[in-house]
């Protein structure tokens, strides 16, 4: 087919997202999967030869005319679209989905050491990340992957594109570009500038003191030991001496019951003698 390219291209300027070749192909079944590929690949030379505005971008498994950042600045105040804000935790834990799919929240919990639901719920809602199931468990939590999205966002074709981990090392280029395309914050570089003399100084003379303390520390440590013992001694005396004292008591009640008892046997007798005296009368 003699317009074929053509025909791909004007495919390509109406669809929002990367087209795939099969679905060229689901439109055209006439045409052999072949002579697609080679149209695709006769436009990718001449944009490139070309250099305008836009290029052909292998993304998301599929292809997509993408344009030249060095123009984003016109196209930002033109679209006036919100770009997806991600900060540095929400970066992270994508980082852990990508690396580690598929995942649950409580995995990457683990590997960040904090919560990271509000920030799982704002990947899914950015359709950065997707749920693909549930893992077979205790409580059966659900399983998180990258979206196709997350592939595009990130001109990726497929997850092999992803550097190697041990590969990974983002220089300050890179981490500039990082906050700027999704908005973030620099970090602090106060904790880089160089301390002055007086500050090491002090931190000298408080290195010095804690040395100083941590040698004392165990003849410290013995002393209250020490009291420890001597105190669990006088509360061993204490409780002997309150048993003592319980005894004494018990014994005095014993002797008042008695007292009580013989001078209730006191009280009976008596009436009977009032009683013998009543009769003589």
């Amino acid at each position: 087919m003699e317009n074929l390219k053509y025909i791909i291209e004007s495919l390509l300027f109406v669809s929002d997202m990367p087209i795939m070749l099969k679905q060229i192909h689901y439109i055209m079944p006439d045409v052999k999967m072949s002579d697609i590929r080679k149209a695709v690949e006769e436009l990718t030379h001449e944009y490139n030869e070309r250099e305008g505005s836009f290029y052909l971008s292998n993304v998301a498994g599929g292809i997509q005319l993408r344009t030249r950042s060095v123009y984003k600045e016109w196209i930002k105040r033109f679209i006036r679209s919100r770009p997806i804000r991600l900060s540095r935790a929400a970066l992270e834990a994508l980082a852990i989905v990508a690396y580690k799919q598929p995942v649950t929240r409580a995995e990457v919990d683990k590997i960040r050491g904090v919560d990271s639901g509000a920030i799982m719920r704002s990947l899914v809602e950015n359709k950065l990340i997707r749920n693909i199931g549930r893992k077979e468990v205790a409580g059966r939590p659900m399983l998180y992957t990258t979206s196709r999205r997350f592939l595009e966002v990130f001109d990726l074709n497929d997850l092999k594109d992803l550097p190697a981990p041990d590969d990974l090392e983002i220089n300050d280029e890179d981490q500039a570009k990082l906050a700027e395309k999704f908005n973030l914050q620099p970090d602090n570089q106060s904790s880089d500038m160089p301390q002055d003399a007086n500050e090491t100084s002090q931190e000298n003379e408080q290195g010095e003191a804690l040395s100083d303390s941590v040698q004392d520390t165990p003849e410290e440590i013995q002393e209250v030991e020490q009291d420890i013992v001597d105190t669990g001694q006088d509360i061993t005396n204490d409780s002997q001496d309150i048993s003592n004292t319980g005894q004494d008591v018990t014994e005095d009640f014993q002797e008042n019951k008695q007292d009580i008892s013989d001078t209730g046997q006191d009280i009976t007798e008596d009436p009977l003698e009032i009683d013998q005296d009543e009769d003589l009368l």
